[in-house]
Formats: C-alpha cells, structure tokens, sequence
C-alpha cells in the first residue's frame, strides 16, 4: 500500500543516517520530504501508527547536530509551503534536539496545536513538555487528550499511564498524601472508561492493573507518615517534660544559690580567716553535693532504676560521703 511507502522510505534514510552516510542521507530525505506532501492532513488511518512511532525514531537521530536537517525543512517551507506531515518531523526533530525545558520547543508545539487542533501527535509532545517543566497535571490531561482521539494508539496509552506514575511520585517525593489520594481516585474513574484491549495493554505493561501497585505504595507511605507524626509528637511531649524539668531544677538552684550567697554577705563581716576558710570548703560541698543529687534524680538511666538498687549506686555513695564531710566541718565550726 502507498502508506507503506512511506515507511519503506523512512526506514531507508534511518539505516543511511545510522551508518554515517549524511551525503546519501540528504538527497534521500529532500525528495522524501516533497513527496511526504501527499499524505495530507492527520487521519489516524492514514497516518500509520507504525510510521509515526519511526519518526519519533527519526528525531531522536539528531540530538547532537540538527543543523542539516533543519536546513532542508526550512527549504522545503520555502519551496512549497507548510504543510502538517513536515510540521511533525519539525518538531519531533527540535523536541529532541533542544533542551525540553527550552521556551522556544513549548512555544513551537504550543502554535502548531493552535494551527493543528486536531492532530494528537502536537498534543502528545506538549504532554512530554509539560511533564519536564514539572506541570505534571496538564501532562495528564493532554495524554489523556490523544488517547481520546485515538483509543488503539498503545504508545498515547503508554504515555497516559506513564504521566500518570511521574505525577504521582513527584506528589509522593513532595509528601503531598492527599493529592496523590484525589490523583488515584480521578485517574481510577477515567481508567473505567477504557477498553478491554487497553487495560489488558496497561496490565502487561504494569505487570498488575497500574492503580493497585500505587495504591500500595501510597498505603506504605500513609503508615510511615502516621508513625513518623506520632513519633514526633511523642519528642515534642518528652522534650516539653525535660524543659519544664529543667526549669524546676534551674529555679531550684537559684534558690540555694541565693539563700547561700545571702548568708555569706550577712555574716562575712564577721569571719576571720579560719571560719571563711571553712566556710568556703562548706559552700563547694554543698555545691558539690546539689550538683550529683540533680544527677542522681534526674538522670534518664537513674529514673529506671528499681528501688533496692540505688543502694548500689556511686552517686548515691558520693553523696553520703559529702554529706558526712559537710556534717564534719559544720561540728568542727563548733569547736
């Protein structure tokens, strides 16, 4: 059939293109390129499924140096005029050779959609644009746009649930759980509207029916995020207890601080050097002696500890010793 042709011929200018022979390669697809006039409009019966998924072949040949073949389009506009089958290699080939983040490629594709409403493929490569630029929503819509045009089409299909996916795990990385939920529940809604040949096509693609895998993923990361809030409002409440204690503990300590240096200041007019001598020996003993009971109460590893044991425990022998050293000077003060 004529349609083949087409194919027959592309095929041909690939295999010339791969092999390094531009020469040939540039004679071959300027006369293609004036014949290709004659297939018209976009008919999704005449523009081959076959033949168009060679042409996304074609334009991923020139990431690197799309120079000469740009060259030809333009002459061949010159010559004969625009026309939508050379609009379509046009921006196949400047999809893969510029940066897809590129304005110029958003805004190419975005006039041919406006000059070609109909044609799927300008919808197909906006979709893939969109995706890059992180406007994973409208890349939904517009693949779901073409498959809706042509519901046989298995790469549109493959696109859809593609977007799909990238969209979903970009909600996921963003912890955004009620998007991705409103996301499964939409996307599962228009999944019902598909034909027996595209869910079989989306379950081999998938290995299941797409939205169960999701689903189970969107379920595992639900219950991390429940035990990531709870753990964290368990922290805040420990924390919230340990600041409270500490300030107890501070204002504890302010007030025997205070009460000492107050005595100090009443009777230090008094003192000769032996009595301020132990005094000061009293002081950092007594000192001493609060800073290893706050230790004692309200160290993490005391608190657990079983009653009949504290006797076992340094601290608590530290402290009868200070104690009996603080009682000494204090009778010795008497003598």
């Amino acid at each position: 059939m004529w349609q083949d042709k087409y194919l027959s011929n592309l095929n041909g200018i690939i295999d010339l293109i791969s092999k390094g022979d531009v020469s040939s390669a540039k004679i071959s697809l300027a006369t293609y390129l004036t014949e290709l006039r004659d297939i018209g409009n976009y008919n999704k019966d005449v523009w081959r499924i076959k033949w168009r998924s060679r042409m996304y072949d074609f334009g991923k040949l020139f990431t690197d140096d799309a120079s000469w073949v740009l060259l030809l389009i333009e002459q061949e506009m010159d010559s004969r005029g625009e026309y939508e089958a050379l609009n379509f290699i046009h921006s196949e080939i400047i999809w893969n050779y510029f940066d897809n983040k590129n304005d110029y490629v958003k805004d190419q594709i975005k006039e041919l959609i406006k000059k070609y409403p109909t044609n799927p493929e300008f919808h197909h490569a906006y979709s893939h644009i969109l995706e890059c630029n992180g406007s994973f929503e409208i890349a939904v819509s517009e693949a779901k746009h073409c498959l809706s045009q042509e519901k046989g089409n298995y790469i549109f299909l493959y696109t859809y649930v593609e977007k799909v996916k990238k969209y979903f795990d970009n909600l996921l990385n963003k912890e955004n759980l009620e998007d991705a939920t409103r996301l499964l529940e939409k996307e599962e809604e228009y999944y019902k509207t598909i034909t027996p040949f595209q869910k079989d096509f989306v379950v081999r693609i998938n290995n299941d029916t797409m939205f169960s895998s999701l689903k189970d993923r969107l379920k595992d990361h639900v219950t991390i995020a429940s035990r990531i809030k709870h753990f964290s409002q368990e922290m805040e409440r420990k924390i919230n207890i340990e600041q409270k204690r500490l300030i107890e503990v501070l204002g504890l300590f302010s007030a025997i601080l205070g009460f000492i240096l107050t005595n100090i200041a009443i009777g230090i007019s008094n003192l000769n050097l032996k009595d301020m001598m132990v005094l000061m020996i009293s002081m950092a003993t007594t000192l001493v002696i609060f800073a290893i009971a706050i230790s004692y109460l309200f160290g993490r590893g005391d608190r657990s500890m079983k009653f009949w044991v504290f006797l076992e425990h340094r601290k608590f022998w530290a402290l009868v010793i200070l104690f009996a050293i603080l009682i000494s000077i204090f009778l010795f003060s008497f003598k």
